[in-house]
């Protein structure tokens, strides 16, 4: 339950924030526009972030790489998206344009620089071929303890 709760409160934060940037581009009825947002690296937090945009009626589009949270998004009603950024991504599984892109590729400790710079090479490479209004990075990595 703590897991939960914590998972949800930190979500809670990231919708807040995507809710903050939004009245930064003067959108008086937030809740009434329906939005398009990509969430790059699909974890914890960006599925629970997912599933709360969705219940708002926000369009949501999510990467991930394992094929039973790929089945729970698109069951879910989220586009879901299987990419790999340490392979080539294809660029026509994506939407060519978007409200806001959440980065939230894990960066870890695992990985030597030369791989953890080819993975954010590759989302780059991605994003300079959407329309997007604001790129948020996100990390959860001081948020849960080192497993790795």
């Amino acid at each position: 339950m703590y897991l939960y709760r914590q998972t949800f409160n930190a979500a809670r934060l990231v919708r807040e924030s995507l809710l903050i940037c939004l009245l930064s581009f003067n959108i008086s009825a937030v809740k009434q526009v329906k939005l398009r947002i990509l969430i790059l690296g699909c974890g914890w937090i960006g599925e629970a972030l997912a599933d709360r945009l969705m219940l708002e009626g926000h369009e949501v589009y999510a990467t991930t790489t394992n094929l039973e949270k790929y089945q729970r998004l698109q069951a879910a009603g989220i586009f879901a998206i299987m990419a790999n950024f340490d392979e080539p991504v294809d660029q026509s599984d994506f939407p060519s344009h978007i409200d806001f892109v959440l980065n939230s590729i894990p960066a870890v400790k695992r990985l030597d620089y030369p791989l953890l710079t080819a993975r954010f090479e590759a989302a780059r490479t991605l994003l300079k071929q959407l329309a997007y209004r604001k790129h948020i990075f996100l990390s959860s990595v001081g948020v849960y303890p080192d497993m790795d």
